[in-house]
């Protein structure tokens, strides 16, 4: 269980950092 709650928690930080990244890439082009 633990295993799965880091690889969890692992996967929303990586999704939130392609996401951010994603929306500031465009906005600072602008």
């Amino acid at each position: 269980m633990r295993l799965t709650y880091t690889h969890g928690w692992k996967k929303v930080l990586l999704f939130m950092f392609v996401v951010l990244k994603q929306w500031v890439g465009p906005s600072s082009r602008h």
